[in-house]
């Protein structure tokens, strides 16, 4: 079961990766901003 959702997500990453929208730099800003609040929720 666990392996078929990996699988499903690791697919779903994949396909929007091609998209070409993470190439965009104000996408990935973004996205490190997101990531570094939920650090700093975590400690």
């Amino acid at each position: 079961m666990y392996q078929s959702k990996t699988k499903n997500i690791v697919q779903e990453q994949i396909q929007f990766f091609n998209t070409g929208k993470t190439k965009d730099v104000s996408f990935r800003i973004k996205q490190l901003k997101i990531l570094k609040k939920q650090f700093e929720i975590m400690n």
